[in-house]
């Protein structure tokens, strides 16, 4: 009963709900029955304690039955025998319209006819279910069988084929709580089932959401990387395009162009590498590299445009490739956004890191027309600085880096200072 009722405060089920009352019902008819009513109760005036008993033994088949009309309703059973409760369900409710005129006798008479009938309808209603619901179709033909195994002596008597005894009393007694726990178990398994059911589902949506705030992120991703192609491919693409109308190239013409289609190719390049390191493609193959080499060969590169200062470096445990993206993107664009006056500045130096010797690398530079950079975006995927655009870029290089470095067990940041 308690659990009933805290059932129903939490789901608001109707069968629970007509659960509730059966049992209501239940309890006080037999506190009726037993004498017991008034003194527990206390309020009922002396002598009408028979008419009160009368009322409930036409009362609680009425909310049985509606507690099983609720319960057959979700199998989709036999819809004459549907409508065939129904009108039991009417006969009770004439049935207390007579008792109320003080026709209690055949009130009582007309209310026993109609109990006859539940057990054959339960079970034929149960034997036609056609549509699982929770519990499963097989479970609620058991329990029906037993709630009528449960309830056989009383029909028997109904039927007039054995004399009621003595003991019938506490033979009623004990086949209400038999159909009443069968009926509890029945109700509680369907509660459980739903309780699972809900938390699928729940699950399902949780997974829905989920699987709609990835598609959400795909397309904003999708979005950004659009436009960042529109954009930064436009100037390259009409350099190409004005070099390709000239009948005449001159030298300069020429190099533009041949830039222009370099920085193409690093933009394809650097979406290539995000791309990778996203679906986890790049799994770092290590061995012992020279980075003062590395650092050396992009000083030579940098044509006067790189001042390297160096102590010894001890040979680190590294992926030489991702190590050269790496170094490769930041002094690109260290060199790209720098005063062109002022080269920029490579420090290494020896450096024990989580207990493992390494190098420490500052890369440095004075800012150009483009301006510091946001510190707090500067790793962020396709973040560039607005001042920035004037230069191809993807901002995605740096967004690489930050990643890759990750890989190998390395940190990195940036910092704003006078240079």
């Amino acid at each position: 009963m308690f659990w009933a009722v805290s059932d129903y405060v939490a789901g608001r089920q109707r069968v629970v709900a007509w659960f509730v009352l059966y049992q209501s019902c239940y309890i006080l008819y037999h506190l009726a029955i037993t004498g017991r009513l008034v003194p527990i109760i206390g309020f009922i005036p002396s002598g009408a304690t028979d008419v009160v008993t009368n009322y409930l033994v036409c009362i609680m088949p009425l909310t049985a039955l509606m507690f099983h009309r609720t319960m057959f309703a979700d199998y989709a059973p036999s819809k004459p025998a549907l409508r065939a409760l129904d009108l039991l369900a009417v006969l009770i409710l004439i049935e207390l319209g007579i008792m109320f005129y003080g026709n209690t006798q055949m009130a009582l008479h007309v209310n026993a006819l109609v109990k006859l009938l539940f057990v054959p309808l339960f079970l034929y209603l149960a034997f036609s279910a056609k549509r699982e619901a929770v519990p499963k179709i097989a479970t609620l033909r058991l329990f029906y069988i037993l709630i009528a195994v449960a309830q056989l002596d009383e029909q028997l008597i109904l039927l007039g084929w054995i004399e009621p005894q003595k003991i019938y009393l506490l033979v009623l007694l004990f086949q209400g709580i038999v159909t009443s726990g069968l009926m509890f178990s029945l109700l509680h398994s369907r509660s459980k089932e739903m309780m699972r059911a809900s938390e699928q589902a729940q699950q399902s949506l949780r997974m829905s959401q989920q699987q709609l705030e990835i598609e959400k992120r795909q397309r904003r991703e999708q979005s950004r990387f659009m436009d960042m192609l529109n954009h930064e491919l436009k100037t390259p693409l009409s350099v190409i395009r004005m070099a390709m109308g000239m009948e005449q190239q001159s030298e300069p013409i020429k190099q533009h162009a041949i830039q222009a289609t370099m920085d193409i190719d690093a933009i394809i390049e650097r979406c290539l590498q995000a791309d990778q390191m996203e679906q986890r493609q790049l799994v770092p193959k290590r061995q012992l590299c020279d980075i003062n080499s590395m650092l050396v060969e992009f000083e030579r590169n940098g044509t006067h445009q790189i001042s390297l200062q160096s102590s010894p470096l001890p040979r680190i445990n590294s992926d030489p490739q991702l190590l050269n993206i790496v170094l490769g993107n930041l002094i690109g664009n260290a060199i790209k956004y720098r005063d062109v006056d002022i080269p920029v500045q490579l420090d290494a130096q020896p450096h024990e890191y989580q207990g493992r010797e390494g190098v420490l690398l500052g890369i440095t530079n004075v800012p150009g027309v483009a301006g510091m950079p946001d510190p707090e975006q500067v790793f962020e995927k396709y973040y560039r600085n607005q001042a920035a655009h004037g230069n191809t870029g993807s901002g995605i290089g740096l967004y690489l880096v930050r990643n890759i470095v990750g890989l190998l067990d390395g940190w990195m940041a940036g910092c704003d200072t006078d240079r």
